[in-house]
């Protein structure tokens, strides 16, 4: 007699069959000696990637990173030494040398690179190094910088 009912298949009872038997055999064998419990990572997880706090916490860091950062190469007078050292470069190109660090900043990013002409004293480098800024390509558009010549020559 067949203990099928008319919209089961007889390949899903094998399997289920199969499946059965397989826990069956696991749940005897199988013996939890201790929970894993949560670790540190988890914990910070939860934190860092909570739904609310997660972009707050995002921003805050990239803030005190940026200004912790960009404190100590001004401290330890990096900014100056780069912005001597790219003098004769940046004036070949009609910028001063305190050009450099801006567009320095806009291979990251272009908003704080535009920023950061502000402390440029000639309204004309801040303009010329605000108009050339844009050309520094941002690192987040490199993988699509291929595409360029397809959009432009179909």
């Amino acid at each position: 007699m067949c203990r099928l009912s008319p919209c089961q298949d007889i390949d899903i009872t094998i399997a289920d069959n199969r499946y059965g038997f397989v826990r069956q055999l696991t749940t005897g064998v199988q013996e939890r000696t201790r929970e894993v419990g949560i670790s540190v990572s988890d914990r910070i997880d939860r934190i860092v990637l909570n739904r609310w706090l997660g972009i707050p916490i995002f921003l805050a860091v990239m803030y005190l990173m940026f200004i912790l950062f960009l404190s100590y190469l001004e401290d330890s007078g990096y900014m100056a030494r780069a912005a001597f050292a790219m003098d004769r470069f940046m004036r070949f190109v009609g910028l001063p040398g305190k050009s450099f660090v801006p567009m320095l900043v806009g291979f990251g990013c272009n908003v704080p690179a535009i920023m950061a002409t502000r402390t440029l004293e000639n309204p004309r480098d801040r303009l010329m190094t605000i108009t050339m800024n844009p050309f520094c390509p941002a690192v987040r558009g490199y993988p699509s910088m291929p595409y360029l010549p397809l959009l432009s020559f179909p």
